[in-house]
């Protein structure tokens, strides 16, 4: 099944990719919750080419970090950091991935085609995208990035 998304949400106080990855499991639990011991074995950590992610993180409907995940249950993937360099044409993204890699589904902020103008050295941002929980039962992992349109890809 498809995880199914809605719209993202973003924030900043006041680009290059610099993805991170967070494990996250469906496993059948009594209720959504955080199990500690849940880490991946590797982590992939591209290059900080302007922006820096500090943290990718789950939150339930009472705003409690999880990674045990409950099936029909809206959640919000939350990414949070801050630019080291001045950045144009910024854009948001994170995406979920099977075990084997596969890209299960993502989102990006704001949609296909536009970006933010600008975001200036020192900004941090707060993006938040919010997903129903429509997988079935296994472990995935989250990704996301902060690019600019200006950047060599």
């Amino acid at each position: 099944e498809e995880l199914r998304a809605a719209d993202a949400r973003g924030e900043w106080e006041g680009a290059a990719p610099t993805p991170g990855a967070s494990g996250t499991s469906t496993a059948p639990a009594p209720a959504a919750g955080f199990d500690p011991t849940l880490v991946p074995s590797s982590t992939t950590v591209y290059p900080m080419l302007g922006a820096e992610i500090e943290a990718i993180e789950v939150l339930d409907a009472a705003d409690r970090r999880v990674n045990l995940l409950r099936r029909g249950e809206t959640y919000r993937i939350v990414v949070r950091g801050v630019f080291h360099e001045d950045r144009e044409r910024v854009y948001f993204g994170v995406h979920v991935r099977t075990v084997d890699g596969t890209e299960v589904t993502g989102q990006r902020h704001p949609p296909q085609g536009t970006t933010i103008p600008r975001i200036a050295r020192r900004q941090r941002f707060r993006m938040s995208f919010q997903f129903r929980m429509d997988l079935l039962p296994g472990a995935y992992f989250l990704g996301g990035g902060v690019w600019s349109n200006d950047e060599q890809h």
